[in-house]
């Protein structure tokens, strides 16, 4: 069973048999089941295009989105935020920041390696 996780065909056949198993299962909670990341998962279709990793220019662009949904979720918690991502500040070394009345965020990038867009 391993092997066929392995290649982007048997982990799309599992990961549609996980679906049809399990409707509504988390993308989060299927890739730990299925021993993958979820990004993996996201990659199987066309609902993630792979972007530059270029996380300032990324996220000064996030204002201009208008209102959108913010969502944090770990193994402990989910937290969303609905509003503007305004006043970006990018100049505070390791950590960047949004300040606004829905959306209050502070971003420590240095460990991200990846940027994707996903639909």
């Amino acid at each position: 069973m391993e092997e066929t996780l392995t290649t982007p065909t048997g982990l799309a056949e599992r990961w549609a048999e996980l679906q049809r198993e399990q409707p509504g299962i988390r993308i989060r909670n299927a890739a730990r089941e299925l021993g993958v990341s979820e990004l993996q998962l996201l990659t199987l279709n066309d609902q993630a295009v792979r972007l530059e990793p270029e996380f300032q220019a990324i996220l000064e662009q996030l204002e201009g989105l208008g209102h959108v949904m913010a969502l944090t979720r770990n193994d402990h918690a989910v937290h969303e935020r609905k509003g503007v991502y305004r006043n970006g500040s990018f100049d505070g070394g390791h950590v960047w920041l949004f300040v606004g009345a829905d959306i209050d965020l502070r971003i420590f990038p240095g460990p991200w390696a990846h940027a994707y867009a996903v639909t």
